[in-house]
C-alpha cells in the first residue's frame, strides 16, 4: 500500500461508484425500518453524501490528489461532523446519528487504504 502516490481519474471514478452504491443501499435499508431505527442510517447516508460531493468536486475541477491527502481530509471531516452532531444535539432530536456518520467515514477510510 503506497499512500504517497497520486490518484488517477479511474481510481476516483471507482471510488465514486462505491460511494453511490453504498448510499443507495442505505436508502433501500432505511425504507424498511421503523422511525426510531432510522437515525443510524441517516448518519450513514450523510457521511456518504459528504464524500460524494468531495469526490465530484475533485473530478469536476481536475485536481490532483494523493491518497494520504484524501485520507487526511476525510479523517478531518469525520472529526468535524462528529463535533457538529455532538454540539447541536442532533442525535437526540432524531435527525442524524453519530454512530452512522462514524461508520460511514470508517468505511471510506478503509476503502482508501485498499486502493
Amino acid at each position: 500500500m503506497n499512500m504517497n502516490r497520486y490518484l488517477e481519474s479511474y481510481h476516483l471514478k471507482d471510488f465514486l461508484e462505491y460511494l453511490n452504491s453504498k448510499a443507495i443501499e442505505v436508502i433501500k435499508k432505511q425504507e424498511q425500518l421503523e422511525n426510531f431505527e432510522k437515525d443510524f442510517y441517516r448518519g450513514l447516508y450523510k457521511g456518504y453524501l459528504i464524500s460524494i460531493v468531495t469526490i465530484k468536486h475533485i473530478l469536476r475541477n481536475r485536481l490532483t490528489v494523493k491518497i494520504y491527502e484524501l485520507y487526511n481530509h476525510f479523517k478531518f471531516l469525520k472529526t468535524k461532523y462528529m463535533f457538529y452532531v455532538e454540539v447541536n444535539n442532533l442525535n437526540e432530536t432524531g435527525n442524524v446519528s453519530k454512530r452512522g456518520i462514524k461508520e460511514a467515514f470508517y468505511n471510506i477510510l478503509n476503502y482508501l487504504t485498499s486502493i
